[in-house]
């Protein structure tokens, strides 16, 4: 890596001096590994799951992809590839540390060769998702004269600006065959710094640009007003991308002007880079959910047999909290010979025990009735008859009061 003086251990030479005086701790000190698996996993998990109802959508829908699912997917597939590029150069390496608790020997080659391929991956990732959302507009409100010029142009300028950061990175940070990856060639990639503060604020003006656009689309709409407040509201989340776009620009201002651990910095700058990332792609893929819900999920089997699940539940929990107020259900305390007129409405007594006759005078007859189809109900709506050799005995009364609990009941 350059001319190294003889005699010098760079396994003991920290990258920057510790401001409190403290000695390096090559072995230990604060790191972002737990930040970066947390955050990693949770936009991962995600923003796949996103995508593929997102295709699995397109696919059901008009069964063919069209080319903002392309973008969308290649932009995650990029996402990912550089988020586990940024890990293993912290698992393996270490460098998500203090600059002054990195040696000076942790700058390899290998990871010079990882850090170069992590800036083009986000400089690959990041127009394909912001262009996922133009492209997304242009197919549904196309048609709109002031969209289609508005996300045209917007798509030009993104492709462009990432297009000559590639082109700058992969002539300043790639050496030429048969140089080596010394600090020679670590220095020269530094001269990017000033190219990605100017990416960084024309990045923050389209990603307003992007997001403020559905607000004024939503607005034309023929739609009831809850109906677009709840669109605006999905849209509004994409000022969280914004937000992290901002984060990151202030980040990259800090390492640009000089600060005493760019590594530190440089690595919140990585977090928030691939946090804009899958953050957009979630938002790009947000629109497809609607339609997912109504034209799949909600004509599925299981949302079928889970709503009939829920129901019963539901019918089960109403007989339950009524069965207490209501005669018809058996009371553990209740002896049958001693109220013949209670027996008579008893559930238990009817079900359990047809045999039983709660007095000389009085029988009750139950007949089961069959609803149509093969319902199944948790309680059994039953139907009473009364034998004509006993009806003289039973009071009119009773007659209408055991009618009316079988239509309750129903």
């Amino acid at each position: 890596m350059g001319d190294i003086p003889p005699g010098v251990d760079l396994s003991q030479i920290p990258l920057a001096p510790n401001p409190n005086g403290d000695p390096p701790n090559f072995d230990g000190g604060p790191n972002l590994e737990t930040t970066i698996l947390a955050t990693g996993i949770v936009f991962i998990s995600v923003s796949s799951i996103f995508v593929l109802i997102r295709l699995g959508t397109d696919l059901k829908n008009t069964r063919k992809l069209h080319l903002d699912d392309y973008f969308c997917l290649v932009g995650e597939l990029a996402g990912i590839a550089y988020w586990f590029i940024l890990y293993e150069l912290q698992v393996k390496h270490g460098i998500a540390k203090h600059s002054w608790d990195i040696a000076a020997s942790t700058i390899t080659p290998s990871v010079m060769k990882g850090q170069s391929a992590a800036q083009v991956l986000t400089s690959i990732a990041n127009p394909l998702v912001k262009g996922s959302i133009l492209l997304f507009f242009l197919r549904l409100f196309g048609t709109l004269r002031w969209v289609r010029v508005l996300c045209y142009g917007l798509f030009v300028a993104t492709l462009v600006l990432y297009g000559a950061y590639l082109i700058a990175l992969l002539s300043l940070c790639i050496p030429a065959r048969g140089d080596p990856w010394d600090s020679v060639l670590l220095a020269r990639c530094g001269k990017t710094s000033p190219a990605t503060i100017t990416i960084g604020v024309c990045a923050v003006i389209i990603d307003l640009s992007i997001f403020i656009m559905p607000l004024f689309i939503v607005a034309g709409l023929n739609l009831k007003p809850e109906r677009k407040r709840a669109l605006a509201i999905v849209f509004l989340a994409g000022f969280l991308i914004v937000v992290t776009s901002v984060v990151g620009l202030a980040y990259r201002a800090i390492v640009s002007s000089g600060t005493a651990d760019p590594i530190w910095t440089g690595a919140k700058i990585s977090i928030t880079a691939y946090v804009e990332i899958f953050g957009t792609v979630i938002v790009s893929c947000t629109p497809t959910l609607s339609s997912f819900w109504f034209s799949i999920f909600v004509k599925s089997s299981f949302y079928s047999s889970l709503r009939s699940r829920l129901s019963l539940s539901k019918l089960q929990g109403r007989s339950t909290s009524s069965g207490s107020s209501n005669p018809r259900y058996h009371d553990p305390t209740h002896s049958p010979s001693a109220d013949a007129e209670y027996c008579s409405q008893c559930e238990h007594c009817q079900g359990s025990k047809p045999e039983h006759t709660p007095s000389s005078t009085q029988e009750l007859v139950e007949t089961p009735i069959a609803p149509s189809g093969s319902i199944q109900m948790s309680t059994m709506i039953t139907q009473y008859s009364f034998d004509d050799s006993y009806g003289a005995h039973v009071d009119q009364s009773n007659q209408k009061r055991m009618k009316n609990i079988v239509r309750d009941e129903w």
